[in-house]
């Protein structure tokens, strides 16, 4: 039987990415956390965490302990709860994540799910693209909420959309185009277009460009960048370049103008929309209850 304490201290590791933070949180001395890993390891007959000098990561085994060994403690935590608080007792527990520019819309979807159901336990967390998606392939999330080009491939996770993708052209506000009501692609001709580094949202980025094909249109390609945040700036400094996303991805950015395009131009699939997506065999009954309470913030209009 594998001592509790230690696996305590391998998620506090693990949680941290560190041994230190482990040692701050679980009020021991590093030099005992690095004891309780040792131990650990050498009784599992794995190595859980690979080690450098700037930090701690997890292996492939330590990350399929880790999401195991949350689920056992966080379940030894609700037993002990209802024990002695029957009253309190949580039921149930939904794990979502977000990509990171739709946590805001996360957010508001659990703030209205614990209304409704303030029984279960609720967690989100922030990812990027890739990582998300593998968090729902692993089970390390319920649900994940993220853009529809994020199913491309895998058919074993289902869908619901939340909001349809209508594409919005960003642009500094001093751009030349910026007074325009709407704005066609033809209007973008020989305009820099700034983007994200494939490898950041590879499906997006396939996604973007096969939109452009499918419209015949060539974007001028600038050097993309490696974040969300890094590729507005350029937007705001350059006046004579512009990107494209969905309406919702950057809603509240005061620094850009976004302009729609054109009707006729909008895709006519489900790649740019708003979608919670979960695995087709997960079981957790807290899946239809939120699918519930998201008829009654995005009704169905399909």
């Amino acid at each position: 039987m594998v001592d509790l304490k230690l696996l305590k201290t391998f998620v506090a590791v693990a949680n941290h990415s560190s041994f230190t933070g482990a040692a701050k949180e679980r009020y021991i001395a590093q030099s005992a956390v690095s004891k309780h890993i040792n131990l650990l390891e050498q009784e599992l007959g794995v190595q859980l965490f690979l080690r450098d000098t700037r930090m701690v990561r997890l292996t492939q085994e330590g990350e399929r302990f880790y999401h195991s060994c949350v689920q056992i403690l966080e379940e030894l935590d609700e037993a002990v709860t209802t024990l002695r608080h029957p009253r309190q007792a949580q039921v149930g527990r939904l794990r979502a994540g977000a990509f990171s520019v739709l946590a805001d819309e996360a957010v508001s979807v659990l703030r209205a799910f614990r209304q409704v159901h303030p029984q279960v336990r609720t967690q989100l967390d922030w990812f990027e693209f890739g990582q998300l998606i593998h968090q729902v392939d692993s089970g390390g999330v319920d649900v994940a909420f993220t853009m529809g080009f994020a199913r491309t491939g895998r058919p074993h996770l289902r869908r619901r959309t939340l909001e349809r993708g209508r594409l919005q052209v960003l642009l500094s506000p001093y751009s030349p185009l910026a007074h325009r009501p709407v704005l066609r692609l033809a209007d973008l001709a020989g305009l820099p277009y700034y983007s994200m580094q494939p490898n950041v949202t590879p499906d997006g980025y396939l996604s973007i460009m096969r939109f452009f094909a499918q419209h015949q249109f060539q974007p001028q390609l600038t050097l993309p960048h490696s974040s969300h945040e890094s590729m507005l700036l350029q937007l705001q400094l350059h006046d004579d370049g512009f990107g494209l996303m969905s309406k919702f991805q950057y809603r509240r950015h005061p620094g850009l103008v976004m302009i729609p395009l054109a009707d006729e131009e909008q895709p006519q699939d489900d790649s740019f929309d708003l979608v919670a997506l979960w695995r087709e065999n997960n079981e957790n009954p807290c899946i239809p209850r939120l699918l519930s309470v998201l008829d009654t913030i995005y009704p169905l209009t399909e």
